[in-house]
């Protein structure tokens, strides 16, 4: 198997990574759609898809407080990588709240 990673975009950044033994594209098809991701994101309690490219999400957070915000995906690269980020935080979508995720064989 071979490993790969993203270069750090700062000293803010964080990165993990997981091994699954299943096909890329399959693994790629669950997670992108969001549906399936409350499931196993521990604080995720529901997403609900509200445009081709946008959800909003709700977190439950430190003592029983929900959050609710709006995730956009900006790139999508199938099979490869998504990246998605949170219109809400600042107006016209400037933020530093972007995640991406890659998959990689």
């Amino acid at each position: 198997m071979q490993r790969t990673s993203l270069p750090p975009l700062d000293e803010n950044t964080i990165e993990a990574s997981v091994t699954i033994q299943r096909p890329v594209e399959e693994v790629f098809r669950f997670y992108r759609d969001f549906k399936n991701l409350p499931g196993f994101l521990g604080d995720v309690m529901g997403i609900e898809q509200i445009g081709p490219a946008t959800s909003r999400w709700v977190i439950q957070g430190p003592l029983g407080i929900r959050a609710n915000w709006t995730m956009k995906v900006t790139e999508e690269r199938t099979g490869v990588s998504l990246r998605f980020f949170c219109p809400d935080v600042v107006p016209n979508g400037v933020n530093d709240q972007t995640a991406r995720r890659r998959l990689s064989v």
